[in-house]
């Protein structure tokens, strides 16, 4: 009889020790599971803030191609006072994100122009960049 208790208790004990490992592993594969998420998301984050200031760049090239062509226009071509919104799309025609321009004429024997472009990202509206020049 004595065989046969201890037997009972050496199985025990290596259940307790299956248990006891398995509840590790499951709280490392999750650690490391909540972890990776974390990483992809502060990923994605810098994915857009990278487009959210390449759409406000974008945004300051077009107007100083713009005053290029046209020195005298402050007013985007629309005769009207800003802001000007206009979509900012990628090379393959997907729209990823817009540029807001504020343009501040100069002041009378002047010609410094200010331009500030806001850029923004569709994929996450809370991101904004500013950019602005002289």
């Amino acid at each position: 009889m004595r065989q046969g208790t201890r037997n009972k208790k050496q199985k025990g004990q290596l259940s307790i020790q299956v248990l006891v490992f398995s509840a590790v592993a499951l709280i490392l594969i999750g650690a490391f599971s909540l972890w990776g998420a974390s990483f992809l998301r502060l990923s994605v984050r810098d994915l857009n803030k990278a487009q959210a200031f390449a759409s406000a760049e974008a945004g300051i090239e077009y107007y100083r191609w713009h005053l290029a062509h046209s020195p005298k226009d402050f007013q985007d071509g629309t005769g009207h006072a800003g802001p000007y919104t206009h979509l900012y799309f990628d090379k393959d025609g997907e729209q990823i994100g817009e540029f807001i321009l504020d343009i501040t004429a100069p002041p009378l024997g002047s010609t410094v122009v200010t331009i500030k472009s806001t850029g923004h990202v569709v994929s996450d509206s809370s991101i904004q960049k500013i950019i602005q020049i002289q």
